[in-house]
């Protein structure tokens, strides 16, 4: 899945993945590309998957 940074779309995007992996539990890999910047999630605990994805968000937000 490849998005663009611009509006509300990338958190809205971000916050439907968090969910998502949530349910999942670990039983997919997941991965974000943000400008050619590229997160992969495979079986991380729901807290690595938080702290990743907060990671990737404010660098991606200009945090």
């Amino acid at each position: 899945m490849a998005l663009s940074a611009s509006g509300g779309v990338l958190p809205t995007m971000i916050g439907t993945l968090r969910d998502w992996l949530e349910r999942q539990a670990g039983r997919h890999r997941i991965a974000v590309t943000i400008d050619g910047d590229v997160i992969e999630l495979e079986r991380a605990t729901a807290e690595e998957r938080r702290d990743l994805l907060e990671a990737y968000i404010r660098r991606h937000s200009g945090e």
